[in-house]
């Protein structure tokens, strides 16, 4: 196995390990650890509301939350880059097609091959996205379909856009 293969089960072990420790805590731990976690609703370029649906939003940002206490290093190579939605439109498919760009906030290049900091959900995590992201800001990287009584997102760097049928419209039904 890789290691984008065997990192997300071992993520996830010890997130169920935590939950179940969890429950051994004092009812104060327990509470401390809820406001702690509690998250504001998560601001999303590209949707009407401009808010993601709570429950996908704070799934993934907990997530990376957890990935960047985990693979600290790692986490502080990659937190200049960030993924842009740049707008959705609807495909003769029926599906929808998400698309992403990305902004580099710093002076060097950054190289994210794909894993638990460049991935997308729902999966497939990999999907042909870039692994190298130059400084600044590209649009149109990556277009995602997606069913559009469901949503998708690019987890990249410290970061996730997430896209639904609510997002941004591309002009005219397409991007420029």
């Amino acid at each position: 196995m890789t290691r984008a293969n065997w990192t997300l089960p071992a993520l996830l072990l010890m997130l169920i390990g935590a939950v179940a420790c969890r429950k051994h805590q004092p009812e104060e731990a327990k509470q401390a650890e809820t406001v702690k976690y509690t998250l504001p609703k998560v601001a999303v370029p590209g949707t009407t509301t401009g808010t993601a649906p709570r429950g996908i939003a704070e799934g993934l940002q907990r997530e990376i939350d957890a990935v960047t206490r985990v693979h600290a290093d790692a986490a502080e190579r990659v937190k200049t880059v960030r993924p842009v939605l740049k707008c959705v439109e609807a495909s003769p498919s029926g599906q929808w097609r998400a698309h992403f760009g990305f902004t580099n906030s710093g002076a060097a290049e950054v190289s994210i091959p794909p894993s638990l900091f460049n991935r997308f959900w729902p999966p497939p995590m990999v999907r042909g996205q870039p692994k190298v992201f130059a400084a600044g800001s590209r649009d149109d990287v990556m277009q995602v379909p997606f069913d559009p009584s469901s949503s998708t997102a690019w987890v990249l760097g410290a970061g996730f856009a997430l896209a639904d049928d609510k997002s941004a419209k591309c002009p005219n039904g397409k991007v420029n």
